[in-house]
């Protein structure tokens, strides 16, 4: 009888893969539109992960449809997962993630900013691709010159306390074990069969594992994004104290606030149907609950206001905005690019479907999956979480940067993960038998298999980025002023520069080197680098063959 009402109810076979289908449509259009958004082979393994599912299906036909498993296997693959990624990798992949590190290392310290005896080059914003970029040097008010990040306080703030112990990698760990264990609880709530299912799922998907291997700002915003919508739904069913969980949703839309502004502002925007919606003769928890919230919301706010006084010298000018008014980068008649507003909407909508199309659980298509199960549960919840599927990709199409390839998914909507893993499994809790059984067993294996096979292109950018410390290794016999220019690459914008100006006239300094010899050349001139015996550093593939010439 239970079967036969499962069948009565459940989305056909056709209505599932016309979902697919349509979740798949912009990860092909970007694959031939939008060049280097997708890298060789994620097409591929996106679409073949689906018919790998109908093999793993009808190899464990057997596998029962409500098999449970324990929480501790998802707990224990994100943290042995995401610590290999930390591990295998010797440097951060990003200038972001540099400076969140740079900036969490004053923070421990004591410390806003780092003072500099003046400012790196003359002219800033020309010498990018060899400047240590996302780090703002400017004359403070007693006019000492000093030196920050460019972005919010929150993340360096979360990685703080463990950098000062020498140990910031388990920042990054501590926000994966939360992202697991308040999943699980959303997943009991949501009435999912298997509860353990969905973060088993979130801990192996491939987008989630290469972002949790940096120290993104994605990464310390999941968690308050989950802890805030399980507080929602606690206030929508008059679980616990209302006034409590108001404070802690507010509190969580702040440190998102905190960590990425923008992304702040739409969460809080998001839950307001939550918190004003009725639904299924249940009140709304109403106006008072927002009170509270913006109470609990409050503290952050004010905290990013001082940090922008403090570093810039105006309460409403925050550090990101100040960076890109001097450092750019410009477009030809001088307006900063990294300003919100400046992206290509259309283009900027299609690169951010078409990422989640191939980035989420490694199957192509599944996505849509997952917007239609959060559709389904808008009567739960207002249509938060729907709202925050929708909103947060479309306000970041405005953005001039799409955000980095290297993580495979939409980094920018990175917030949503949870949320598309919990409806994918409102769907599939209602599905025939042969989706319950093969999607989850072809996301886990595929989502670790395309991780794996992603994660050596990470490994390629950090082993780039990491070329001065492999260059000391080399450097036996050289003079102890010796300018040692670093393997050059189309993008060497994004590359850092490992030795901070001003530089010392008796030490050995580290430079990007760029693609023009007479362009190199120049750059060393301005930055007081000329007259200095130069030289080159090639990457041999391995340390044994890695070399050091003469670079005239």
């Amino acid at each position: 009888m239970l079967k036969d009402m499962e069948e009565q109810t459940s989305p056909s076979h056709i209505k599932l893969l016309c979902v697919l289908a349509i979740g798949a449509l912009p990860g092909f259009l970007v694959w031939q539109l939008s060049e280097g958004v997708l890298q060789g082979g994620d097409i591929f393994f996106a679409l073949g992960a689906f018919p790998l599912g109908v093999l793993l299906t009808l190899f464990f036909l057997p596998f029962p449809l409500k098999f449970r498993i324990p929480l501790w296997l998802p707990l224990l693959s994100a943290i042995v997962l995401t610590s290999l990624g930390h591990f295998r990798l010797p440097t951060p992949v990003t200038n972001d993630e540099a400076a969140y590190l740079y900036q969490a290392e004053l923070f421990s310290s004591g410390k806003l900013t780092e003072e500099i005896v003046g400012p790196a080059c003359p002219d800033g914003a020309s010498h990018c691709p060899t400047h240590r970029r996302q780090m703002m040097e400017r004359k403070n008010e007693d006019g000492v010159f000093v030196r920050y990040a460019k972005y919010p306080p929150g993340v360096s703030l979360a990685i703080a306390p463990f950098n000062f112990l020498g140990i910031p990698f388990l920042a990054v760990l501590l926000a994966s074990v939360l992202d697991i264990l308040l999943l699980a609880k959303l997943a009991r709530r949501f009435g999912i069969v298997a509860p353990a299912w969905p973060p088993l799922l979130l801990a192996t998907t491939p987008f989630f594992l290469l972002v949790q291997s940096s120290y993104q700002s994605e990464v310390f915003t999941l968690p308050a994004a989950l802890l805030g919508y399980l507080c929602l739904l606690r206030l929508r069913d008059r679980d616990g104290d209302p006034r409590w969980n108001a404070i802690i949703l507010g509190a969580s839309a702040g440190w998102i606030f905190l960590c990425r502004p923008l992304t702040g502002v739409i969460y809080g925007l998001a839950c307001l149907p939550g918190l004003l919606r009725n639904s299924k003769g249940k009140l709304a928890p109403g106006w008072k609950s927002i009170r509270n919230c913006i109470l609990g919301g409050l503290p952050f706010l004010i905290g990013a206001l001082v940090y922008n006084h403090l570093q810039t010298g105006e309460w409403t000018l925050s550090t990101y905005h100040a960076y890109a008014l001097r450092f750019g980068p410009f477009y030809p008649d001088g307006a900063p690019m990294d300003v919100y507003g400046n992206g290509d909407f259309f283009s900027g909508v299609i690169r951010q479907l078409g990422r989640w199309s191939v980035g989420v659980f490694g199957i192509l298509g599944i996505a849509a999956l997952a917007i239609w199960g959060l559709w389904q549960s808008r009567s739960r919840d207002g249509g938060t979480a729907f709202l925050l599927g929708i909103a947060i990709p479309l306000a970041y199409a405005f953005h001039w940067y799409p955000g980095h390839w290297a993580y495979l998914g939409p980094l920018y909507c990175f917030e949503t993960i949870g949320f598309l893993t919990l409806g994918v499994f409102v769907i599939l809790d209602q599905a025939p038998g042969f989706w319950r059984r093969g999607l989850p067993l072809a996301a886990t294996v595929a989502g670790i298999t395309f991780y794996i096979h992603r994660f050596h292109i990470t490994e390629e950018i950090s082993e780039l980025r990491n070329a001065h410390v492999m260059a000391a290794e080399t450097m036996e016999g050289l003079p102890s002023n010796a300018v040692i220019l670093l393997p050059a690459n189309p993008q060497s914008a994004k590359l850092n520069l490992p030795s901070k100006p001003p530089f010392s006239p008796k030490n050995h300094v580290f430079v990007r080197e760029l693609p023009g010899q007479r362009q190199t050349l120049s750059a060393l001139e301005e930055m007081g680098l000329n007259g200095r015996p130069l030289y080159r550093f090639h990457l041999g593939g391995t340390r044994e063959f890695d070399t050091i010439t003469s670079f005239r």
